[in-house]
């Protein structure tokens, strides 16, 4: 069973055991989801919002809380998991068992998501239903890992995110909202990162309508990128008509 005072290695083993012994029900649940998504879209020709809520029990004890949701013709599930003791949520992707990604959502994210985002927007959820509702918006998760302290910056649909990489399990720490001013957050930023957090935020508000001037200016303000890298991007990008949010991250994260 989840306890606060397991290592994060304990959590993810423990994470992994009770994926296998569900694996079989998680996939089965999955095709029906899937078949029925295609089954709506063929009736409807565009597929609305789709989202179903299965809860398991493993025999370790752990409730498992598997959510399957259909966006824009794509299938995706996730699992939160309830951890006793304190009041802490574990989501987890597990489309690779081998290496999954989970996240521990600590009660100060919880406490910071509702305070600046889900009460400000009128949307009443709380506790496993906020945390579904976090991640059914978070699709595209861009992140900045300082590699001194093992901590990692994202930008979020809804925000930036603040989290702690400890070995295998991502420790979220707390949640800013988008139209806050990241530089009074010293706590968390230092002027570096706030620079690259809004040239990411940059290239999700305007990823329909990208071109090579608008994003060399905005990249151009960025203390972390050198002169070398510039160029190489002007090299590389120059004469594209418009540019992809993705390959630009990619092509500056690689570099």
């Amino acid at each position: 069973m989840l306890v606060y005072s397991m290592t994060p290695e304990e959590k993810v083993m423990e994470l992994k055991r009770d994926y296998w012994e569900l694996m079989i029900q998680i996939k089965a649940w999955g095709d029906a989801f899937c078949k029925e998504a295609r089954k709506m879209k063929n009736i409807h020709w565009i597929t609305a919002f789709m989202e179903k809520h299965k809860v398991c029990k493993t025999h370790n004890g752990n409730e498992w809380h598997i959510y399957y949701r259909c966006r824009h013709g794509y299938c995706v599930y996730n699992c939160i998991i309830p951890m006793n003791g304190p009041r802490l949520y574990l989501l987890t992707y597990l489309a690779k068992p081998v290496h999954p990604v989970i996240r521990e959502y600590t009660p100060h994210f919880m406490k910071r998501y509702s305070e600046r985002f889900l009460r400000p927007k009128g949307i009443n959820l709380s506790g496993i239903e906020a945390l579904a509702y976090f991640e059914s918006r978070t699709t595209n998760m861009i992140n900045y890992l300082d590699d001194d302290d093992k901590t990692m910056y994202s930008v979020s649909d809804d925000g930036f995110v603040v989290s702690e990489n400890l070995n295998g399990l991502e420790l979220m720490k707390t949640f800013i909202a988008r139209d806050e001013d990241l530089s009074k957050n010293k706590a968390y930023f230092t002027s570096q990162v706030v620079e690259m957090m809004m040239f990411y935020r940059f290239l999700i508000i305007n990823q329909k309508d990208l071109t090579f001037p608008k994003v060399f200016e905005e990249l151009k303000k960025v203390n972390l990128v050198d002169e070398k890298l510039l160029k190489a991007f002007e090299t590389d990008f120059g004469k594209c008509q418009r540019l992809n949010y993705e390959d630009v991250i990619e092509y500056i994260r690689t570099r």
